[in-house]
C-alpha cells in the first residue's frame, strides 16, 4: 500500500529529474505513480489504468500504434497532458470505442427506427455475403470481445476478411441500387 510519504517522495524525485534535464525518466516515474494512484483510487487492480499512452491503447486493443496515433491526430480520440506526456483517459477511450461500435457498419438487429425498406435492403445485402467468411469473422470478433488476444495470423486474417466482406457488401449495395426504379424528376 502506498503511503502519503511514499507518494510525496516519488513526486519530489520526478521534479528533481525534470530539473536535471531527465524528462523521459521523470515522465516514466510520473506514469508509474499515476497508475499506482489510479489503482488505489478506483480499486481496478490490474485492469485498464486511468491513463494510457498511445502505445498502451494500441496494446489494449491489439492494434498497431500508428492506428491510435491517427485517431489522436484526427481529434477522434482525445488526449490530455499528464506530466508532459500526451495520454488518453480510460473514460475517453471507452467513450470513443462506444462511438465506433454505434457507427460501425455491420450486422445490426432491426431497431424500432428501421424502415421496412431499410430492413429489406439490409437482409438482401447480408444474404449475398459469403456465409463462411461472415462466420469466421464473427468467431474472431467474439474471441477479442472475450478478452482473448489474436495471433498475428488471426489479425491478418481478420483484416482480410473485413476487406473482403466490405467489398462484397459494396457490390451487393450497388446491385440493389441498380435494381431500384429510375427516379422521376
Amino acid at each position: 500500500m502506498l503511503a502519503a510519504e511514499d507518494i510525496r517522495l516519488v513526486e519530489e524525485t520526478a521534479r528533481a529529474l525534470h530539473a536535471q534535464g531527465e524528462a523521459e525518466r521523470a515522465r516514466a516515474i510520473e506514469a508509474v505513480l499515476a497508475a499506482a494512484k489510479s489503482t488505489l483510487e478506483t480499486g481496478n487492480g490490474p485492469g485498464l489504468p486511468e491513463y494510457l499512452t498511445t502505445r498502451g491503447v494500441a496494446r489494449a486493443l491489439s492494434l498497431r500504434q500508428p492506428v491510435v496515433r491517427k485517431w489522436v491526430a484526427a481529434g477522434e480520440l482525445p488526449t490530455v497532458d499528464r506530466g508532459g506526456q500526451k495520454v488518453v483517459r480510460r473514460e475517453a477511450l471507452l467513450a470513443f470505442l462506444d462511438g465506433l461500435r454505434r457507427r460501425a457498419p455491420g450486422v445490426r438487429p432491426a431497431g424500432p427506427d428501421e424502415t421496412e425498406v431499410e430492413r429489406r435492403q439490409r437482409e438482401w445485402v447480408l444474404a449475398g455475403l459469403p456465409e463462411a467468411q461472415r462466420a469466421r469473422l464473427e468467431e474472431l470478433h467474439d474471441k477479442t470481445e472475450d478478452g482473448r488476444r489474436l495471433t498475428r495470423a488471426e489479425r491478418a486474417e481478420m483484416t482480410a476478411l473485413q476487406h473482403q466482406l466490405a467489398a462484397a457488401a459494396a457490390n451487393r449495395l450497388e446491385e440493389w441500387i441498380r435494381r431500384l426504379p429510375a427516379a422521376t424528376t
